[in-house]
C-alpha cells in the first residue's frame, strides 16, 4: 500500500460491513458500540491505524457501507415502477418499505430481513446482480444521496479528496 503514503493520490474502500472476519481491526471492540454509525465510523478508523502504523495519511478515507448495496433500492418507487408490472412484484410491499424507512440504510434487522432478501420476496424472479443496479439507476444518484446520509457523506469526502 504504497501509494497510501503518498500526497499525490486518494485511497478509499467500500466494504460491506455484513460478515466482516472476525480478524478485522478492532472488530471485537465494535461489537460493544452500539450505534451503528458510530460503530462503522470506529471501524473505519480502524483501518486508518492498521496501515498508518502511526503515520498521518490524510489521503486515506476508508467506508463500510452498513447493509447490503440493495438497500439504496428502496429509496423511492421509480425503479421498482419502471422495471416491474404489478404480476412481477408485490408494489404494495415495496411501498410499505419504502415509506417505512426514512433511511434505507436501516434496511435489515436480521438475516432474513436484508434488503436483498426482501426483494426477493416481494419481485418474482428478482436477480441480484442485474435487476438492483437497474433499480438504483432508475432511482436516480440525487434520490440516493438525499436519502442515504451515510453514503452521501462519504461521497462528499470522495469528491473533495479527488478534486482537491
Amino acid at each position: 500500500m504504497k501509494a497510501v503514503h503518498e500526497e499525490n493520490v486518494f485511497v478509499t474502500t467500500l466494504v460491506d460491513f455484513y460478515a466482516l472476519p472476525p480478524n478485522f481491526p478492532r472488530y471485537e471492540e465494535a461489537k460493544k458500540i452500539q450505534d451503528k454509525g458510530a460503530r462503522l465510523t470506529f471501524l473505519e478508523n480502524a483501518i486508518v491505524e492498521d496501515i498508518a502504523h502511526g503515520n498521518h495519511l490524510p489521503f486515506l478515507k476508508p467506508y463500510i457501507q452498513l447493509h447490503e448495496f440493495e438497500a439504496f433500492t428502496f429509496t423511492n418507487m421509480k425503479g421498482f415502477e419502471s422495471y416491474f408490472s404489478e404480476q412481477e412484484a408485490d408494489m404494495k410491499g415495496l411501498r410499505a418499505i419504502v415509506e417505512g424507512f426514512e433511511n434505507p440504510e436501516d434496511i435489515n434487522e436480521n438475516k432474513e430481513t436484508a434488503p436483498s432478501k426482501r426483494l426477493k420476496q416481494l419481485i418474482r424472479g428478482y436477480s441480484k446482480v442485474v435487476d438492483g443496479n437497474n433499480i438504483i439507476a432508475e432511482n436516480g444518484l440525487t434520490q440516493v444521496l438525499s436519502k442515504c446520509s451515510r453514503f452521501r457523506q462519504w461521497t462528499e469526502i470522495v469528491i473533495a479528496g479527488v478534486i482537491n
